[in-house]
């Protein structure tokens, strides 16, 4: 998402639609064309977001602001948040432990009141789960439920709008899968 307030035109100086264009393009792609910010957002000092769904297949979001008509680009925030359909993650055994190697898919991804959890295994594998936050801190524990042969359920509806890592514990194994709550 690309958020925008025009704060010098129409503000500092006199001025208004019209008075800075420009274009952004995006891994690529050309998704703003003479964007005029004081116009879009209807006068000086209100915020605007544009919000694109782009595909990075080369691990690096590229994006140009390029000079259009009237002045330079001007940008105030950029949130860049991933969504994947799904967070896949396969699970592998401890060294030494005496276990199999198994699957797990964890949706909605983002998520709004619940995630999903689908095992390759049964559910029953499980032994604790833990959401964390990225820096950490233990948000939700052991509140998953058991919903199938081969899904868990955890209510996320009390958390913020953030990234987050589920850890999912089982004798042999101690893995996460990342995802994001709206």
């Amino acid at each position: 998402m690309l958020h925008f307030a025009e704060i010098y035109w129409g503000n500092i100086v006199e001025g208004g639609a019209g008075s800075r264009k420009f274009h952004v393009n995006i891994e690529g792609q050309r998704k703003l064309t003479d964007y005029d910010i004081y116009a879009k957002a209807g006068g000086a000092l209100r915020a605007v977001t544009e919000t694109f769904r782009v595909s990075v297949t080369d691990g690096t979001l590229n994006i140009a602001f390029l000079q259009s008509t009237a002045n330079e680009p001007s940008l105030s925030a950029l949130e860049v948040l991933s969504v994947n359909t799904s967070s896949r993650l396969a699970f592998t055994e401890k060294p030494g432990s005496k276990g199999t190697s198994f699957d797990a898919v964890l949706h909605p991804n983002p998520a709004d009141d619940k995630i999903f959890v689908t095992l390759t295994e049964p559910a029953t594998v499980v032994t604790s789960t833990v959401i964390t936050n990225t820096t950490g801190i233990t948000q939700i524990r052991n509140a998953h439920q058991i919903t199938g042969e081969n899904t868990l359920e955890i209510d996320v509806s009390g958390l913020k709008c953030c990234f987050y890592l589920l850890r999912l514990n089982t004798n042999s194994t101690d893995r996460y899968l990342k995802f994001v709550k709206r």
